[in-house]
């Protein structure tokens, strides 16, 4: 594993705890997995750290993706009947129109994960 370390020590610290001492950013995705071992390794080096908000924004940063996801298989599903009725002469207006509802809560959704996304960056 290459690190952006530049002595032996620092190099071998690194790849023991995954915390670079000359990283400006720690990967959200390791932070989130270990809480623990970061809030320790903050406090070692004398630089407490409040991951509460961080944690909260992530929180619902994953809430919404599933929210958006679930939605898109629901739509998938949908597009699937509106296919069916379409062949056999049927009326769909009544999927379409409630799919187009879906469609606009989806855009809304990936609109919060990209606003949830940046204040992420900046916590």
């Amino acid at each position: 594993m290459d690190t952006p370390c530049g002595d032996d020590a620092k190099r071998a610290n690194c790849l023991t705890t995954r915390i670079c001492y000359n990283s400006s950013m720690l990967d959200p995705k390791f932070v989130l997995e270990n809480v623990d071992l970061v809030l320790r390794k903050t406090r070692s080096r004398g630089v407490p750290v409040d991951l509460s908000e961080f944690i909260r924004l992530s929180e619902t940063k994953r809430e919404a993706l599933r929210r958006a996801e679930d939605l898109r298989a629901r739509r998938n599903k949908a597009s699937e009947d509106v296919a069916r009725l379409k062949r056999a002469k049927e009326d769909a207006s009544d999927i379409i129109a409630e799919m187009k509802g879906v469609g606009d809560e989806i855009k809304a959704l990936e609109d919060g994960i990209k606003a949830l996304d940046e204040k992420i960056l900046l916590t």
